[in-house]
């Protein structure tokens, strides 16, 4: 039995641990817990799971806002969300989303019998799925949570973040701009980060006055990735602790597989 299925466009529809939906322009829209999804010769069985998180995205394609669904229950009342501000296109600031109501969050199941690769890339965007509408002015916006500062070599080089009561703190990288460590407004280290050659992270650390703690990683798909000191990543890209996977404009990438949710937008 197979864990990964993708459709003939190149798209990852289904990796054992999540359920992602297209939109017409190759964009994750929507990701479900696995449910009873099986993956044999290739094709698809079951019923995926409840929906955990919705993207949405500007005329210009990039993505300005996702809400999260914190429950693991239809009657959980409560989401979380962020709202993304871009120059061009770097996230320049970033706003929190909480207390957001999600009755509407929960789409039943629909039964999938030999969902094939030769299956369009649009299966699941179906009649009756619920999409988390306005959600925007019905949270308690945190406005900003940080706000970004990037240097001149290149578009993802990450220098510097300040929060939502203007402090600073600056990011060191390494030569693949991954974001290796954040130093407090006393110039402090106060994380470090390792990652693999595929830009997963495998090791944290949280350091007081120079002595290193290990920051409890995920060990299962059922585990919590941490709250870090910044949200920039490997080559500086946008990090998706719902998903493990990093936001790179067009297409999301997952370390853990070495690969892009969806094919080259070129």
């Amino acid at each position: 039995m197979q864990s990964r299925s993708t459709f003939s466009a190149g798209n990852l529809v289904f990796d054992g641990e999540s359920f992602y939906v297209y939109d017409a322009w190759n964009r994750v829209v929507r990701v479900h817990k696995p449910g009873t999804l099986e993956v044999s010769d290739e094709q698809l069985f079951g019923v995926e799971g409840e929906p955990f998180v919705w993207y949405d995205y500007d005329a210009l394609g990039r993505r300005i806002r996702k809400v999260i669904n914190e429950g693991t229950s239809p009657h959980k009342t409560t989401a979380a969300g962020d709202i993304f501000y871009y120059d061009g296109h770097r996230v320049i600031e970033h706003h929190k989303l909480t207390t957001i109501p999600t009755a509407r969050l929960v789409s039943s199941g629909t039964k999938r019998g030999r969902v094939s690769a030769d299956t369009p890339a649009h299966l699941g965007t179906r009649a009756g799925s619920v999409k988390p509408d306005d959600f925007a002015l019905k949270g308690t916006v945190v406005w900003p949570h940080r706000s970004y500062v990037y240097g001149f070599n290149d578009i993802d080089e990450a220098m510097m973040q300040i929060d939502q009561t203007g402090r600073p703190s600056f990011l060191l990288t390494d030569v693949n701009l991954n974001v290796t460590g954040v130093l407090n407004d006393r110039l402090e280290l106060i994380e470090q980060y390792h990652y693999t050659p595929y830009g997963e992270m495998y090791a944290a650390e949280t350091v007081t006055n120079g002595t290193p703690t290990a920051i409890q990683l995920p060990q299962s798909p059922n585990d919590y990735f941490p709250v870090l000191a910044t949200s920039l990543g490997h080559q500086g890209l946008w990090f998706d602790a719902e998903t493990g996977g990093y936001y790179n404009r067009t297409r999301i990438y997952l370390p853990k597989y070495g690969r892009f949710n969806q094919r080259d937008p070129g």
